[in-house]
C-alpha cells in the first residue's frame, strides 16, 4: 500500500510539472474557437509569438495542410489574455516554452517589444525580447546587446527568408569565460590595465547545437548557468572558492584557475543561421548576443 501511494505521488508530481506554457508559431495568427472543432465559432485570434497558458488537452486530434506540409496536433484549451477570451486552439501551431509567460517583465516602452535584425537574405525576429539600439555589423556577423533584464534563453525566434522556398538551419553556442578576480585591495585602479594584461584568462566554447525547426520558428534554449559552471570545474578539475569583492558590478570568484581566484561567466551567445536556396546554394550568417547581467 505504501508503494502504491508513492507511485500516485510521483504521478502527481509528473503531471503538475508537465508542459503548460506555449508560444504561437502560426505566421498568420491562430484562431481561438468556442469549442474544440473547426466548425465552432471563432471568438478570438492569437498573433504569432503570443505566449499562452494551457488549461487542458481535449484529446481531439486534428491534421491540417500548410504549404504542402501536414501539421498534426489536437485541440488545447488555453487561458484568456488581455486581448482574447479563454477558448480552444490547434496545438500544431504551438511551441512549448519553459517559463510561465505571466511572470515576464514588461517591455520598455521606447523600444520595440519584439526585436528584428535584418540580414541581406532574411530577417531574424525574436519575440518578447529587447535589444539596445545600434547593432554592430561586420561582414557576415551582426552583434547586439541585450537590453537590461532581458534574457535570450527560452525566447522564440523566427526566420523570415526573402525567398519563400529558401530552407533554414539554426544552431547556437554559448561562450564560457574564466577571468582572474580583480582585487581592488591590492591593485590600484590606475594600474588596472597593466594588471589585466598579465592576469589569468580563459575563453572556451563547445560545438554549435542545432535547434529544431518548427515552421521556421525556433526556441532558444534556456542556459543553466550554475550547471555549466559545475561541468567546467569538473572538466578542468578546478577547486572551489568564494571571494565576493562586488562593487558597482558583480566580482565574485567561485573557482581557482592556474592558482588564482577567478570569476566564471557566460556570454556571448552566438546564433548561426544557415540558408539554403532552392538551387542548393548556401550562405551562413551569425548573430552575436552580448548578455545583460543587470545594471
Amino acid at each position: 500500500m505504501k508503494n502504491f501511494f508513492g507511485c500516485i505521488l510521483l504521478l502527481f508530481i509528473f503531471e503538475s510539472n508537465a508542459q503548460n506554457y506555449f508560444s504561437v508559431i502560426a505566421k498568420n495568427g491562430l484562431s481561438i474557437r468556442e469549442k474544440p472543432s473547426l466548425k465552432s465559432k471563432r471568438i478570438g485570434k492569437l498573433e504569432a509569438g503570443k505566449d499562452v497558458v494551457l488549461i487542458a488537452k481535449s484529446g481531439k486530434k486534428l491534421s491540417v495542410t500548410d504549404d504542402d506540409q501536414i501539421i498534426n496536433g489536437e485541440w488545447y484549451e488555453v487561458e484568456g489574455t488581455n486581448e482574447n477570451p479563454q477558448g480552444y486552439v490547434f496545438s500544431g501551431y504551438l511551441l512549448a516554452k519553459k517559463e510561465n509567460p505571466n511572470t515576464n517583465i514588461g517591455c520598455e516602452n521606447r523600444i520595440p517589444c519584439h526585436s528584428t535584425i535584418s540580414f541581406e537574405k532574411f530577417d531574424l525576429k525574436i519575440y518578447n525580447y529587447q535589444v539596445q539600439e545600434n547593432p554592430t555589423k561586420k561582414q557576415d556577423t551582426i552583434q547586439v546587446f541585450e537590453y537590461v533584464f532581458n534574457e535570450i534563453g527560452d525566447k522564440l525566434l523566427q526566420i523570415l527568408p526573402k525567398q519563400k522556398k529558401d530552407s533554414i538551419v539554426v544552431s547556437y553556442m554559448v561562450v564560457e569565460n574564466i577571468n582572474e578576480q580583480y582585487d581592488y585591495r591590492k591593485v590600484e585602479s590606475s594600474d588596472f590595465e597593466e594588471w589585466n594584461k598579465n592576469s589569468v584568462h580563459w575563453k572556451g566554447q563547445e560545438p554549435f547545437v542545432t535547434i529544431k525547426n518548427n515552421l521556421n520558428f525556433f526556441r532558444i534554449p534556456k542556459t543553466e548557468y550554475e550547471q555549466k559552471e559545475v561541468l567546467r570545474k569538473q572538466n578542468f578539475k578546478l577547486k572551489d572558492t568564494l571571494i565576493d569583492l562586488s562593487g558597482e558590478s558583480s566580482n565574485i570568484a567561485t573557482l581557482i584557475y592556474k592558482g588564482k581566484p577567478c570569476t566564471y561567466g557566460l556570454g556571448p551567445v552566438i546564433i548561426r543561421i544557415e540558408l539554403y536556396t532552392e538551387n542548393g546554394e548556401k550562405s551562413v550568417r551569425f548573430l552575436v548576443v552580448v548578455l545583460s547581467y543587470g545594471c
